[in-house]
């Protein structure tokens, strides 16, 4: 018997976050999608919950929703759009951690993120040091199962505003059978990614920032 669940996805109108969402509407066990979003999507489905709000928020919650177990974070921005070091530190480290935060609130227990291939919390460089502080924060978070993407620059087609230095190296840590679903969403990244990446398992949480 198939098994019915909702997930939650934040950062859906991204190149990766529209790849997942077709992935996760076209997935006949989802039965709900909670779109947590700032802008409006183009997308209509009796699966999607639309929870749009300028600072990426759960504003309410009807009792009959049963709980997302899964959660997906697809947010990030560059330099350039963002316009300051410490702009693009409010996105792709604190924003995460909040929308993360969130997610565990609403009873996600198996997260999914993307980061950045060499991502480090010690990294010289600012854009991969926030993506590392962001890994490190939600490996703390307690999740049972945390999934991190860490992708080399994509390929595809995507505006301007929603371009990211995001493909398709892949840090699992306490990766289970039980989430083989996700394996199979994220192993489909693979078709933006640039060639010769590859995926990699870590046995633990300690090596999100390795």
């Amino acid at each position: 018997m198939s098994s019915s669940r909702s997930v939650i996805i934040a950062g859906a109108t991204g190149l990766v976050g529209d790849e997942l969402l077709h992935q996760l509407l076209g997935d006949p066990d989802v039965s709900h999608i909670h779109v947590v979003t700032r802008r409006p999507i183009q997308i209509v489905s009796e699966k999607i919950i639309v929870h749009q709000s300028s600072d990426l928020s759960v504003t309410h919650w009807q009792p009959q929703w049963p709980v997302p177990l899964q959660g997906y974070i697809a947010l990030g921005t560059t330099r350039k759009d963002a316009g300051s070091r410490k702009a693009l530190e409010a996105v792709d480290y604190h924003l995460v951690v909040k929308v993360a935060r969130m997610m565990a609130v609403v009873g996600v227990k198996h997260l999914a993120v993307v980061s950045s291939m060499l991502s480090h919390p010690w990294s010289p460089s600012h854009y991969l040091r926030c993506k590392g502080k962001m890994e490190q924060a939600l490996g703390e978070m307690g999740f049972e199962r945390l999934l991190v993407a860490r992708p080399g620059p994509l390929l595809g087609d995507r505006s301007q505003q929603e371009a990211m230095n995001s493909g398709c190296n892949v840090s699992c840590p306490c990766f289970p059978l039980s989430l083989a679903d996700h394996w199979q969403i994220l192993n489909r990244w693979k078709r933006y990614a640039s060639p010769g990446r590859w995926l990699q398992h870590c046995p633990n949480p300690s090596g999100l920032g390795g």
